[in-house]
């Protein structure tokens, strides 16, 4: 396993070492001799001799004693395996058995950049020339108190031999995925679906189980037009998964199921869903509304989590202040602003930042190259230094900016896009510090009304009115015009949304997808030809 230190749980027991029998030598004494006549008939030097016969039933009496005694050794004494230091020498005794007990494992010494697996050793010594039978050895682990291991191998270095192989079976202990496709797609046929398992190994208990169920939901069905006003979007960044606000309902979109909508997370108390921000720190999806204030929700199981706060703190006075935007930056920070003010959150309250005037809502908010950038409804762009923890100067149509509304902001290599419905599209090198030329319907644009814009596989996409534009930033050439028409668009273009391939929910390849309002996306692909690659029904 790599990085974390694993540890499982080794018994070896019911040892028997046998040892090389000692020669064992009976001498049977037969009494005293002598050169004096004990018999007056045989002489002293002959051949043969007469044995008494009470002395031949002593001999033979001993010796039965002596096999009883012998036999019934090994039920007289129990010696366990052990040796025991006698002088400078080390005495094992002959046979016996051992249990070794629960030993505990650290495997260490992972090494993910060169594939080198975490390992521990386990010794046991026996004494030269032992003889091993009856051995039983058993592993255990405990996931719920973190005793665990990924794809263990037990190995008799020895002999070469693996007294345990859990390789490809994943992580012993715990398992965060099913044994066959993962994540697991069906449909009830008619109440219940199989196929999704796990394997176990023998005798394995479980102390906790967590399903995430998710609910798929078919397109609906109507025979009026509906409006499907997508506000933001954010990708997965494990598995892919895109999560889409639309009204006040949080939609989990699987491009490789069938239906595409996973699950639906609804803010009843909300009238709408305005912002979406991943917290990669935390692991959390902060979700803005526009008068319910903050929610999050865990990107690992989709549990709810504690939100942001409500209020503003401020010398001796707590507000509850509803905002319009926020972001996370890229210290993990968040920042948030509304008509009248930016704050940043310290950890436990928000604080202002910056006050000013009230003219119109928060439109969006961008980190690049240490500043923030604010843009408001009729206020034109404030700009705040990170590194300085000061504002700059502000931008608006009475000094460099081409619109006092910046609906969006968009990030193109060392250019910041300005989006805006009456004006078409602002560039600023924000390297250099340098206004370039506004893109609009008097150069290059089909409309001044610019939805969006999105850049994939270096083509940037200009959304604007009822046609998407592509613009070559490799060099600098405008390639082509597509009506959203012959994509079965019928209304001016709302949305584009870029789904990177990076998990198991996301597609094959990187796409971007045209809302119109509704339901029904077109697929673009800049890396194919064609472009267009068909639609995705929601």
């Amino acid at each position: 396993m790599f990085g974390e230190v694993c540890t499982l749980q080794l018994n070896l027991y019911r040892i028997v070492g046998l040892f090389n029998d000692f020669d064992e030598i009976l001498e049977h004494e037969l009494g005293p001799r002598s050169n004096s006549v004990r018999c007056a008939n045989i002489p002293m030097n002959g051949k043969f001799r007469v044995a008494s016969p009470v002395s031949g039933a002593k001999k033979a009496l001993l010796l039965t004693l002596l096999m009883v005694i012998t036999s019934l050794s090994p039920l007289l004494t129990v010696n366990p395996v052990s040796a025991h230091e006698n002088g400078n020498a080390t005495v094992w005794q002959k046979q016996g058995s051992n249990d070794t007990g629960w030993v505990q494992l650290d495997a260490i010494g992972a090494d993910p950049s060169i594939g080198m697996s975490a390992n521990a050793n386990w010794g046991l010594e026996f004494a030269p020339g032992a003889l091993l039978s009856n051995v039983t050895m058993e592993v255990r682990v405990n996931g719920s108190d973190g005793m665990l291991i990924q794809e263990p191998v037990i190995t008799a270095s020895d002999v070469g031999i693996n007294l345990f192989d859990w390789n490809g079976l994943g992580m012993l202990g715990s398992s965060d995925s099913f044994t066959g496709a993962n994540p697991h797609s069906g449909r009830l046929s008619p109440n219940s679906d199989a196929g999704a398992y796990w394997t176990l190994p023998s005798g394995a208990e479980i102390n906790d189980l967590v399903i995430e169920a998710l609910a798929p939901i078919d397109p609906a069905v109507t025979f009026e037009p509906v409006d499907i006003d997508i506000a933001d979007y954010v990708i997965h960044f494990v598995d892919g998964r895109m999560y889409l606000a639309i009204d006040n309902a949080l939609l989990i979109i699987d491009y490789n199921n069938q239906p595409k909508i996973i699950d639906i997370i609804d803010f009843d108390n909300a009238e709408k869903i305005v912002d979406l921000e991943i917290d990669y720190t935390n692991l959390a999806l902060h979700v803005l509304t526009n008068d319910d204030y903050f929610h999050a929700i865990s990107l690992v199981d989709t549990s709810i989590l504690t939100p942001l706060p409500e209020t503003v703190f401020d010398l001796d006075t707590i507000e509850f202040v509803q905002f319009d935007q926020f972001i996370i930056a890229s210290d993990g920070t968040p920042y948030a602003a509304n008509s009248d003010r930016i704050v940043i959150f310290d950890g436990n309250d928000w604080n202002n930042l910056l006050l000013k005037s009230s003219v119109g809502k928060a439109l969006d908010i961008i980190e690049i190259g240490d500043v923030l950038y604010f843009s408001f409804e009729n206020g034109g762009v404030l700009r705040w230094d990170l590194t300085t923890n000061s504002e700059l100067s502000a931008w608006s149509s009475a000094n460099n900016l081409h619109s006092d509304s910046v609906t969006s902001f968009h990030l193109s290599g060392n250019q910041l896009l300005l989006a805006s419905e009456d004006s078409g599209l602002a560039r600023y090198d924000w390297n250099t510090g340098f206004w370039l030329s506004t893109w609009n319907d008097g150069n290059w644009l089909t409309s001044n009304n610019v939805a969006d814009v999105a850049l994939s596989n270096n083509i940037l996409m200009i959304l604007n009115g009822d046609a998407v534009q592509t613009y070559n930033t490799a060099n600098g050439v405008f390639l082509q015009t597509f009506y959203l028409a012959d994509y079965g668009l019928v209304d001016d273009g709302r949305k584009l949304l870029t789904w990177p391939s990076i998990g198991i929910r996301s597609p094959s390849s990187e796409i971007v997808l045209i809302s119109d309002g509704g339901g029904d996306l077109a697929i673009l692909d800049a890396a194919a030809t064609p472009l267009y690659q068909g639609n995705m029904l929601l």
